[in-house]
């Protein structure tokens, strides 16, 4: 599913010919981020119980990215 707009621009683009069409492909790749992201915002930041979830999942990767270059 997250390949379809990078398909759609490479048939719209008639195949790329030269390097000057990566800015399509480029574009074509960050639009295919797009379904997830609106996911998150229309289910995860609305939640109470999933924005909880969230910071707790953060304050653990800080800490450990911390315990890790603490260390050092």
């Amino acid at each position: 599913i997250l390949g379809i707009p990078r398909l759609v621009m490479g048939f719209a683009s008639k195949c790329m010919n030269s390097n000057n069409d990566a800015t399509l492909y480029l574009i074509g790749y960050f639009v295919s981020f797009i379904p997830p992201m609106l996911t998150f915002i229309i289910f995860v930041i609305p939640s109470k119980f999933y924005k909880e979830q969230l910071g707790k999942v953060w304050a653990n990767i800080k800490i450990k990215i911390n315990r890790k270059f603490a260390s050092r």
